[in-house]
């Protein structure tokens, strides 16, 4: 059995309501060129299109992981993604 491979680099990001633009966040921080990064997303109970978009981002790259929450405000959301990053 192959040990699970620790991410170098966590790159942490909260998101709410950034439908406008996410993408263009994912697609520039996606194309460094590291492999060794995890992508945390921590959807800070956006009411506009944010999940869906990190929803397919998740699905289609294996660096993407998003954690979804109720609103509980910057603070509680950059909390989270501490307590989640995984990176050395």
């Amino acid at each position: 059995m192959q040990e699970p491979t620790v991410p170098l680099i966590s790159v942490m990001l909260p998101a709410w309501n950034v439908e406008r633009y996410l993408s263009e966040c994912l697609d520039s921080i996606l194309s460094q060129g590291e492999r060794r990064i995890e992508l945390v997303v921590v959807d800070d109970g956006s009411t506009d299109g944010t999940a869906g978009i990190l929803a397919r981002y998740a699905a289609a790259d294996g660096q993407v992981r998003v954690i979804r929450q109720e609103n509980a405000g910057a603070y509680a959301a950059r909390n989270r993604l501490l307590d989640e990053a995984k990176g050395k």
